[in-house]
């Protein structure tokens, strides 16, 4: 699916990692964070439908997409959200913005809100990661080898989609294949190993603005585990409110776009207080 951007820029802080930025639309602005082995593309289902009432920020985070490489190799979360803070300071206009995540982004998203002294005004997170690894989960993902033809490797991607990522055969198009392998080869950054940590819940707990938080209830990387993550949201948090997505894998506002643009909006267009 092509996204006609209003434009396409970067910001490289002093010692920090230029990231590249797309932007969209109008209205008070929401920053996007993407998941991990991904780009702005995790969004494309829903950028249209964000941008007819919001100013979009859609960022490629670092060792990620068009952005720049994230060293050390084996960086702290916490080291890591510190390299993206002062992007996000520049890429944002003064004031309050909202923010939206998904999977390992929703992670970071969770600890530059915690950070950045309430300058989030709401925010939502898709699947986010940084609860560990549910005990007795299988997924049945297959490596890349460079000694694969192209014909094989799209295969590859179609199984680990249907693996890892989306519930219903039905979803995946050779558009979406596309997709999901340019986000592949251009990631760098292997964050399995801080997405697996258990992080979030900590964050989740030291913020004050309006949270809430879905799951796809056949989400095959967050299962058995997730009403066990969702009550752990709202044991720390007890405003973070919970939604469920039927019909829908880990990448749920791809597979289920519709309701959950109509579940973003609802909530990021509530008036203040509310």
């Amino acid at each position: 699916m092509s996204i006609a951007f209003d434009s396409v820029s970067a910001v490289t802080p002093p010692g920090g990692i230029r990231l590249v930025y797309r932007t969209l639309g109008q209205g008070e602005p929401m920053l996007m964070m993407h998941g991990g082995s991904g780009s702005w593309r995790h969004w494309v289902r829903n950028l249209e439908a964000l941008a007819a009432h919001f100013s979009l920020v859609v960022p490629d985070l670092p060792g990620f997409g068009d952005s720049g490489d994230v060293a050390p190799d084996d960086i702290t979360l916490e080291a890591y959200a510190e390299q993206v803070a002062p992007a996000v300071q520049a890429m944002m206009p003064p004031g309050p913005f909202h923010l939206v995540g998904f999977s390992f982004g929703g992670m970071v998203g969770t600890v530059l809100a915690a950070n950045l002294a309430g300058r989030v005004k709401r925010m939502s997170l898709c699947a986010p990661a940084g609860f560990g690894v549910p005990k007795e989960r299988r997924l049945n993902r297959i490596r890349r080898s460079r000694s694969m033809s192209a014909e094989e490797l799209r295969e590859v991607y179609r199984h680990n989609l249907l693996e890892a990522m989306v519930h219903d055969p039905g979803c995946i198009d050779e558009g979406t294949v596309s997709e999901y392998q340019a986000n592949l080869e251009l990631a760098r950054f292997r964050n399995a190993y801080l997405s697996r940590g258990e992080h979030t819940a900590a964050y989740l707990a030291r913020c004050a603005m309006p949270i809430q938080v879905c799951w796809g209830l056949q989400d095959r990387i967050d299962l058995p585990a997730i009403e066990a993550r969702g009550a752990e949201c709202q044991r720390v948090n007890p405003r973070v409110q919970v939604r469920h997505f039927d019909n829908a894998g880990h990448w749920v506002q791809f597979e289920q776009a519709e309701a959950v643009n109509a579940w973003l909006l609802d909530f990021h267009r509530a008036p203040d207080g509310a």
